[in-house]
């Protein structure tokens, strides 16, 4: 289906879950840059990042129509970019989490960047970090690599589903959640004053759902006495109605493109039903 498909092969979820969490708190930092020089937006519109196949990681939103900070899974750097070319990068293998942000605020002002704008404080809250970054830097090298495949073949898939749905949100990574997703707006379909959505995405994991997993869910929130069947995945119905496709589900398998495509087209076609009778 997709010729530069990453084959996923199924990878121990403890070492998992420590490398999502040290590169949660890594792309912060690209965000942060967005934040703190673009103008305030109540949605925390700039703090978004979209996904790079050419570097492989997460890059922020342009500021000033020319600067970018992005942050390399598998090599671990945060890397600040003019016009999509690389003019520094730091090596976060043998840094900490606020050492890493110091220096990056502290090389700012050799390229025209107000230090004393650059605010490290989030808009939301994430669990803390209290681990060096180079700690774990080399122990977790294959497990960075391995989520920058998941990644990657999250956004070849996030990309043939625009092209399935017409009206599709360009699909973003939101750093609250570190996941990569889009949303879907039904057509002529309104409950009070709110448009009804689908929303569909990849999240390397979380306190809910330790391994990673993929997911499609829906808004506002139907009444879900009896869930109706699946052919893939498992109903989430705690804090959030819609369905879940779990790691375990599809690594290491043979056919796992054709599992992941059908779980979503099966999911949005199941949730829309659902929408349209609420």
């Amino acid at each position: 289906m997709f010729s530069d498909w990453n084959y996923i092969e199924s990878r121990d979820t403890i070492r998992l879950s420590q490398a999502r969490e040290q590169l949660h708190h890594a792309v912060q930092i690209p965000a942060m840059f967005a934040r703190s020089y673009s103008p305030n937006h109540p949605e925390d519109h700039y703090g978004n990042l979209g996904w790079s196949p050419q570097l492989k990681g997460f890059a922020s939103h342009l500021v000033k129509d020319q600067w970018q900070a992005a942050l390399i899974l598998e090599s671990f750097k945060l890397v600040l970019l003019k016009d999509q070319q690389t003019v520094q990068e730091f090596n976060l293998m043998d840094s900490s989490l606020d050492r890493a942000i110091e220096d990056f605020k502290g090389a700012l002002g050799a390229y025209g960047f107000r230090g004393e704008l650059f605010s490290s404080e989030l808009p939301y809250e994430i669990a803390s970090y209290q681990s060096d970054f180079g700690f774990h830097g080399n122990a977790l090298e294959d497990l960075r690599a391995h989520f920058a495949q998941l990644y990657g073949n999250t956004d070849l898939l996030l990309t043939f589903l625009s092209r399935q749905y017409q009206g599709v949100s360009p699909h973003r990574a939101w750093p609250h959640h570190f996941d990569l997703a889009a949303l879907f707006y039904l057509e002529n379909a309104v409950q009070g004053h709110e448009r009804k959505s689908i929303g569909w995405g990849f999240s390397p994991g979380d306190e809910q759902h330790r391994e990673p997993y993929y997911y499609v869910n829906c808004w506002p929130l139907p009444k879900l006495d009896q869930p109706p069947a699946i052919d893939y995945g498992k109903w989430n119905l705690e804090g959030w109605i819609g369905t879940v496709l779990p790691y375990g589900k599809f690594a290491s398998l043979s056919n796992q493109q054709v599992i992941i495509r059908d779980y979503f087209t099966s999911s949005i076609e199941v949730l829309r039903k659902l929408l349209h009778h609420y």
